[in-house]
Protein backbone atom coordinates (compact mmCIF):
# COMPACT_ATOMS: atom_id res chain seq x y z
CA UNK A 1 0.00 0.00 0.00
CA UNK A 2 1.51 3.65 -0.61
CA UNK A 3 1.58 6.32 2.03
CA UNK A 4 -1.41 7.81 0.46
CA UNK A 5 -3.65 5.33 0.20
CA UNK A 6 -4.23 4.51 3.97
CA UNK A 7 -5.63 8.04 3.67
CA UNK A 8 -8.11 6.49 0.76
CA UNK A 9 -12.09 5.62 1.40
CA UNK A 10 -11.97 2.69 0.36
CA UNK A 11 -15.40 2.06 0.36
CA UNK A 12 -15.87 4.78 -1.55
CA UNK A 13 -13.00 4.13 -3.80
CA UNK A 14 -14.63 0.33 -4.74
CA UNK A 15 -18.11 1.81 -5.55
CA UNK A 16 -16.17 3.98 -8.50
CA UNK A 17 -14.18 1.04 -9.30
CA UNK A 18 -18.17 -0.71 -9.94
CA UNK A 19 -19.38 2.29 -11.34
CA UNK A 20 -16.72 1.93 -13.90
CA UNK A 21 -17.11 -1.41 -14.48
CA UNK A 22 -20.70 -1.41 -15.43
CA UNK A 23 -19.92 1.38 -17.74
CA UNK A 24 -17.64 0.04 -19.79
CA UNK A 25 -19.97 -2.91 -20.01
CA UNK A 26 -23.25 -1.67 -20.90
CA UNK A 27 -22.99 0.60 -24.18
CA UNK A 28 -25.97 2.34 -23.01
CA UNK A 29 -24.14 3.82 -20.52
CA UNK A 30 -21.69 5.19 -23.13
CA UNK A 31 -23.82 6.38 -26.04
CA UNK A 32 -27.20 6.37 -24.84
CA UNK A 33 -29.61 9.45 -24.60
CA UNK A 34 -29.46 10.90 -21.36
CA UNK A 35 -32.62 12.53 -19.27
CA UNK A 36 -32.63 14.28 -15.63
CA UNK A 37 -35.75 12.66 -13.74
CA UNK A 38 -35.89 14.38 -10.79
CA UNK A 39 -32.94 16.60 -8.82
CA UNK A 40 -33.28 17.95 -5.60
CA UNK A 41 -31.95 18.15 -2.47
CA UNK A 42 -29.34 15.46 -1.92
CA UNK A 43 -31.25 13.03 -4.46
CA UNK A 44 -30.51 12.96 -8.02
CA UNK A 45 -32.39 10.40 -10.40
CA UNK A 46 -31.58 9.95 -14.12
CA UNK A 47 -32.35 7.33 -16.95
CA UNK A 48 -30.06 6.71 -19.67
CA UNK A 49 -31.58 4.92 -22.70
CA UNK A 50 -31.19 3.14 -26.54
CA UNK A 51 -33.36 1.42 -28.26
CA UNK A 52 -32.58 -1.69 -26.35
CA UNK A 53 -32.33 -0.87 -23.10
CA UNK A 54 -33.05 1.92 -20.41
CA UNK A 55 -31.04 2.11 -17.18
CA UNK A 56 -32.43 4.84 -14.33
CA UNK A 57 -29.93 5.54 -12.06
CA UNK A 58 -30.66 7.02 -8.58
CA UNK A 59 -27.77 8.54 -6.31
CA UNK A 60 -28.69 9.93 -2.85
CA UNK A 61 -25.86 11.93 -0.58
CA UNK A 62 -27.24 11.80 2.18
CA UNK A 63 -27.26 9.20 5.02
CA UNK A 64 -31.34 9.08 4.91
CA UNK A 65 -33.69 6.75 2.68
CA UNK A 66 -35.02 9.50 -0.10
CA UNK A 67 -38.15 8.71 -2.72
CA UNK A 68 -38.43 10.00 -5.50
CA UNK A 69 -41.62 11.24 -7.27
CA UNK A 70 -41.39 9.76 -10.47
CA UNK A 71 -43.57 8.60 -12.98
CA UNK A 72 -41.72 6.35 -15.57
CA UNK A 73 -44.45 5.24 -17.87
Amino acid sequence: MQPLQKHWNLELWEWYRRCISLRRQLPVLQTGAYHTLYAKGDLFVFCRFNEQFAIVAAINRSDNEQQAPIDLR
